[in-house]
């Protein structure tokens, strides 16, 4: 029942800059988010809870790690999109707060979120002794274009010195129309010990705004761990209406993160159409993330299934991504698996191997998309796919000849019915002595007389016998 603060929603568990243990904690029926981090510096230990029937999402993880370079460009894209950060939000500083002049001593965040009325923000930073300079740089940013209006544009202005002095000049001004790499990976740096910040913004939603570091130079805040891992395990999502689990990040390093073992059934709702409350069950968009595993998990019946957005500066901070021995069913609107590299997408690579995916309901795109990543797909189960366009590879497979003419015959392909899709068979295997158990297809055990697949994920007994039944399959039964 929480999830309203001060009249505003707020996440039932919200915590800023802090590390907490969050272990058997049962949240349920709020009215935003049900778990919210901001920039946990520590090893996160996210196990056994139950999070379900929430009207956001049911945990956000948002990383605002920064950079401890000085560099003029930085090594991440600033956020689109800043989910779990509610208004009044303790631990960052908000741009339009009464007070004007701010001391930082070597790092501090900034934030400002959209409401529904006008604002003109102004903030003052100044060191401690006044001997420092300053730097500003973007971790999120979405202003609203609003360059076709009679008023002036949204922006974000950059002022060397105190905006009150006459002697102060403009660094830089940043509106929607004219963002981009040059502008937004971009550190600006003041000549003078101050630096003032103002903020034009006419009203529109909260998802709109903007988060951005201010820093001392010479940089002097400690560094970000690189052996720093974020577990959520062995937990429940359910029912939560923006979906299951949300996790951004911004910084030149990120934690490694472990997903496994985990329920994630019914989040979401479809709306109209291809239109619905949440992007995926669980969507991450990571930048610099060294290592992700995703295993054994049971994603269900969900607006969406995994989506995973992700970019690195170079090879050494590129995503290296395992996915295996999940089960995907019943899931609709969306991609069920949707795997996109971005800026430096060649240095991306996932590896899905042994999962399941059944039953997918997607009517307006693809179930599984793969996007700019080096992949291997190895020993995944996918069925009642419809609407493919692409060619079917169906290379290293046995087709009971070792001669091509025998293999095209066949296979009934776009060289039969121009209709059809295009077969890709070579090379293949000249026989199929080690891939057989028995009578039994490639990748399925014998056992008895049935073949069995092994793929394990949280589920009752009642659920794996009605999920078996609606494959037309068994469910075995282990005896001592």
């Amino acid at each position: 029942g929480a999830g309203i603060l001060h009249g505003e929603r707020s996440p039932a568990v919200l915590s800023v800059h802090r590390t907490p243990t969050i272990q058997q904690v049962n949240i349920t029926h709020c009215a935003s988010d049900g778990i919210s981090l901001v920039s946990p510096s520590l090893n996160l230990p996210l196990l056994d809870n139950r999070v379900e029937y929430n009207g956001g999402i049911g945990l956000s993880v948002l990383m605002l790690n920064g950079e401890t370079r000085d560099a003029d460009l930085s090594a991440f894209s600033p956020l689109r999109f800043a989910r779990g950060l509610p208004y009044n939000t303790f631990g960052i500083l908000d741009a339009c707060d009464p007070g004007k002049q701010v001391i930082v001593e070597e790092r501090i965040l900034v934030y400002y979120r959209y409401e529904n009325r006008p604002a003109d923000c102004v903030k003052i930073f100044t060191s401690r002794y006044g001997v420092k300079t300053f730097g500003f740089r973007l971790l999120q940013l979405n202003l609203v274009n609003s360059t076709n209006q009679p008023w002036d544009p949204d922006s974000l202005t950059l002022y060397d010195g105190d905006i009150y002095n006459i002697t102060s000049t403009v660094i830089a001004q940043i509106v929607s129309t004219t963002t981009g790499p040059a502008m937004e990976n971009r550190l600006y740096r003041s000549k003078k010990p101050s630096l003032s910040l103002k903020i034009h913004s006419s009203g529109d939603d909260g998802s709109y705004g903007f988060i951005a570091e201010v820093i001392t130079l010479p940089i002097a805040a400690i560094g970000f761990g690189r052996d720093i891992r974020h577990n959520i395990s062995f937990s429940g999502f359910f029912h939560n209406r923006a979906g299951a689990v949300y996790y951004s990040s911004a910084g030149e390093i990120n934690p490694i993160l472990t997903m496994e073992w985990n329920q994630i059934v019914d989040n979401g709702a479809q709306l109209y159409g291809n239109f619905s409350t949440s992007e995926a069950a669980v969507a991450l968009d990571v930048q610099n993330m060294d290592s992700l595993l995703f295993r054994n998990n049971l994603i269900r019946r969900n607006q969406g299934g995994l989506k995973i957005q992700s970019d690195s500066n170079g090879v050494p901070t590129a995503l290296k991504a395992v996915i295996h021995n999940n089960v995907f069913a019943d899931n609709n609107v969306t991609e069920t698996v949707y795997l996109q590299g971005r800026r430096s997408s060649p240095y991306q690579e996932v590896t899905l191997y042994h999962n399941y995916v059944t039953r997918s309901n997607v009517r307006y795109k693809n179930v599984m998309l793969l996007d700019q990543v080096v992949a291997n797909l190895t020993e995944n189960h996918i069925f009642n796919l419809e609407m493919q366009r692409t060619a079917i590879e169906a290379g290293t497979n046995w087709w009971g000849y070792n001669t091509t003419t025998a293999i095209v015959g066949r296979i009934r392909d776009f060289r039969d019915i121009p209709e059809l899709l295009q077969v890709r068979f070579e090379p293949y295997y000249l026989n199929n002595r080690t891939v057989l158990s028995g009578k039994c297809d490639p990748g399925w055990t014998q056992v008895g007389d049935t073949c069995y697949v092994y793929i394990g994920v949280p589920m009752n007994f009642s659920d794996a016998k009605e999920f078996c039944k609606k494959d037309n399959a068994s469910l075995p039964y282990l005896m001592n």
